[in-house]
């Protein structure tokens, strides 16, 4: 491989270096598409609840019709003003009636409200139709709303075609984008109209036919597209962009409500077009990012993984570099030597001690560059001092957490990939000494007990010695590690059985829930959170490899008789002539 190998170490660091950048770079803009659906849906459900109690004010007036011999024109401003439009309900114009008028009453109809004090008034616009709708009453009668007092909104297509709806369902309809005849100054809105369907005293009518013989007017909402707007969701909407669309058709013709214009060459990272039906009638609603939003993303943390990652590759392509090219000249020289001069193999000897010395240290030191980094980040926060933030200083520690439990899982990565290769002889051992050596080297701390149960035909047994005391060594590690409380206990037994001993390992801490047991054997799986134990989650993965390898298998069970877990697995007899171990003490 020569001078090759360190160039392909750096090509697969720098790699690697790129996948993890993009990785948390998705993380990143992961978390922020979270928070852009969370708004999108928060925009979808007010404006929806506020229709619905647009709705619901519409039906109190339906109320009030019905319930009433007679409804005068105090009555029905005495029962908006009781509804408190400005507070209850922003956004909305004004709630009116409006009554069908036949052609032959339209001359007595226009006499009675003139006559109400009205003087100028008509059903507007004039001409003659085969029927007229007159709005009668209007609250608040304001100087935009008399604008609309005695307007025939069933002459309009539009609105029309919303009236004929409601009329003939029954429910409550919109109507599509209209200019309201309350636009009276330079701020014209698009707009739009809501009609429930009055059909006198009677409830609504069962068949089509009928619905449309008894109809007798509407109660309606007139509402200004933007002010509406406002009302539901707050003058301007921070970090996203609002528009609205009439039907399915996305333009200029069809908006009837943008938040902010956009910008010509502006383009959003996140866009989301959401349909929703109103009163029988389709919006088709547009959200998208503003770049207010896209700054909410955190770079930081893929670039501090880009740095380290870069800074790490060199430093590790270097001591690769260094090793290969002394490896590479110490060949060099010696078949240089070998050839010229016979009489210098002893120096060549030396030279070879020499680099097989290198190549130990060299190998040793792999893990520096990750420490080297280690130390980069401690002096980083000691220079800068009180200059980072918490959130600066929180990624710094995160990223050394992240060099030390890298440090972890390369050792645990090495005992995973040696658990089929690396040969364990059968020797004779002392079961309890075995089993008492690898819980005192463990039990450090000395806040666990080992309660010992053999059921053994002799203590003393031919067996797999080194592979066993891996075995016991990461249930034990394992049971130490994740225990809850500052005391415990773990429980051994050891049965011997015909064709092998049956250890079951259990203890008294938080348990594995059954729907995670499968899960603890995989690689890098932690049930808690590695910021609260630590570890490289390869503990249980490297224990069912080692006794898959014996041709058996683990399990884990619920600890009979109290709080905890419990390990279960057959450890066969090896009929091969043992070597010596440890009659020891």
């Amino acid at each position: 491989m020569g001078m090759v190998l360190p160039w392909m170490t750096l090509a697969l660091m720098l790699l690697l270096t790129a996948t993890a950048f993009h990785f948390v770079k998705s993380e990143s803009e992961a978390l922020a598409l979270e928070k852009f659906e969370f708004r999108k849906t928060e925009i979808l459900e007010d404006i929806d609840q506020r229709m619905i109690a647009y709705t619901q004010a519409l039906r109190g007036g339906l109320g009030l019709f019905r319930a009433s011999e007679l409804v005068t024109r105090s009555d029905w401003r005495a029962y908006v003003e009781t509804q408190l439009l400005n507070e209850l309900f922003p956004g909305i114009q004004g709630i009116g009636y409006t009554e069908w008028v036949r052609p032959e009453e339209r001359a007595t109809y226009e006499a009675r409200i003139q006559s109400e004090g009205f003087g100028g008034f008509a059903i507007r616009p004039a001409g003659d139709r085969e029927i007229y709708s007159s709005i009668i009453f209007l609250e608040p009668f304001d100087v935009r709303n008399r604008q609309a007092f005695g307007y025939d909104m069933y002459s309009e297509e539009t609105r029309r075609r919303a009236m004929a709806l409601a009329r003939d369902t029954g429910e409550v309809a919109i109507s599509g984008k209209v200019t309201l005849v309350q636009e009276i100054s330079a701020d014209v809105q698009a707009g739009f109209l809501m009609y429930l369907p009055y059909y006198g005293h009677a409830t609504t009518p069962d068949n089509l036919a009928k619905r449309r013989s008894i109809s007798v007017g509407f109660v309606y909402s007139a509402f200004r597209m933007r002010n509406l707007m406002e009302g539901i969701l707050g003058p301007g909407l921070p970090n996203v962009r609002l528009e609205i669309y009439d039907e399915d058709e996305i333009s200029d013709d069809a908006l009837m409500y943008t938040s902010q214009r956009a910008a010509p060459d502006e383009t959003p990272l996140f866009v989301r077009t959401e349909q929703m039906t109103i009163g029988q009638r389709p919006w088709t609603l547009r959200i998208s990012s503003l770049p207010e939003f896209e700054k909410l993303l955190d770079p930081q943390k893929s670039y501090i993984v880009l740095i380290a990652g870069i800074f790490s590759s060199l430093l590790f392509f270097s001591v690769i570099w260094s090793f290969a090219r002394t490896r590479q000249r110490a060949q060099e020289l010696a078949e240089e030597m070998t050839v010229a001069l016979n009489e210098h193999s002893q120096e060549l000897a030396r030279s070879n001690e020499d680099l097989e010395q290198f190549a130990y240290v060299a190998s040793h030191d792999l893990k520096a560059p990750l420490r080297g980094i280690d130390n980069l980040a401690t002096w980083i926060e000691e220079d800068l001092g009180d200059k980072l933030d918490g959130e600066s200083r929180e990624n710094m520690h995160l990223l050394r957490g992240r060099v030390r439990r890298l440090e972890t899982l390369l050792t645990d990565l090495l005992n995973y990939s040696r658990a089929r290769r690396v040969e364990s002889p059968v020797e004779t051992a002392v079961m309890s000494e075995l089993i008492k050596t690898s819980w005192t080297l463990l039990n450090t701390a000395n806040r666990m007990t080992l309660e010992l149960d053999l059921d053994l035909e002799s203590d003393t047994v031919d067996i797999q010695v080194s592979a066993l005391e891996q075995v016991l060594g990461n249930l034990f590690a394992n049971a130490i590690k994740h225990h809850d409380k500052d005391r415990g206990t773990v429980f051994l037994s050891v049965t011997e059985q015909p064709d092998g001993y049956e250890f079951i390992m259990a203890d008294d801490g938080p348990g594995i829930p059954p729907e995670h047991r499968e899960r603890a054997f995989q690689m890098f799986q932690t049930l808690r959170p590695r910021d609260e134990v630590e570890g490289s989650g390869m503990g249980l993965s490297i224990i069912r490899k080692l006794i898959e390898r014996i041709g058996s298998d683990i399990t884990i069970e619920d600890r009979s008789g109290g709080r905890g877990v419990q390990f279960r697995f057959i450890w066969p007899k090896v009929p091969v002539a043992p070597t010596s171990y440890g009659l020891r003490n």
